[in-house]
């Protein structure tokens, strides 16, 4: 079993069409990173080139330890902060009874601790062993990052079968969107260049 499958995978892999001008370029972070080497791997007629941010290849495989504690909040995000807005308008989105049980499953599927949804398990078997994600593929990773430690994403160049590039970014934590909104911006320009 490797990376969750979610439903943004499975949107992009089987409902999209793509625009009809061409291939988008992706860019997804955290979860969403992992979402995109699922469909640059398995699904890459899909996308033209992937920016995945903060979340490395296959790092959260039941087979690979955890080799940190998990710290929650600032520490991950050093030189960040947040408006009480922002973390209130965030929290809406917990105020859903299916909240809890949806957000435990998940990390518990990724890890290999809980069952996916049988309707994808050729899907989940297509990444038993991961295979190359066969799209250009720019990593973006914050230096200071505490959620997904910035090791997480070294020496994966074997994942991946296209152009492969790895940035970090000294002084950043795990959301160099919102850390440093410049260069995740130019970072993904030059990808499109």
């Amino acid at each position: 079993m490797n990376d969750h499958v979610d439903t943004a995978a499975l949107r992009i892999a089987y409902d999209v069409s793509g625009p009809p001008d061409g291939r988008p370029v992706v860019a997804v972070h955290g979860r969403g990173a992992r979402v995109g080497y699922v469909v640059g791997a398995l699904f890459p007629d899909r996308i033209s080139a992937l920016v995945a941010i903060s979340a490395g290849d296959s790092t959260s495989r039941p087979d690979n330890a955890v080799p940190y504690s998990l710290p929650c909040g600032p520490p991950g995000h050093p030189g960040w902060g947040f408006a009480d807005a922002d973390f209130e308008q965030a929290a809406e989105a917990w105020d859903n009874p299916d909240w809890a049980d949806i957000t435990v499953h998940a990390y518990l599927h990724r890890w290999g601790e809980a069952p996916g949804d049988p309707a994808y398990q050729d899907i989940e078997d297509r990444l038993a062993d991961p295979p190359p994600v066969r799209v250009p593929t720019l990593v973006l990773h914050g230096e200071q990052d505490g959620d997904n430690r910035a090791g997480t994403t070294e020496g994966q160049e074997g994942l991946f079968a296209g152009p492969y590039e790895r940035v970090l970014l000294p002084g950043i934590g795990h959301f160099p969107p919102r850390e440093a909104p410049r260069a995740t911006a130019d970072a993904i320009q030059h990808l499109m260049s």
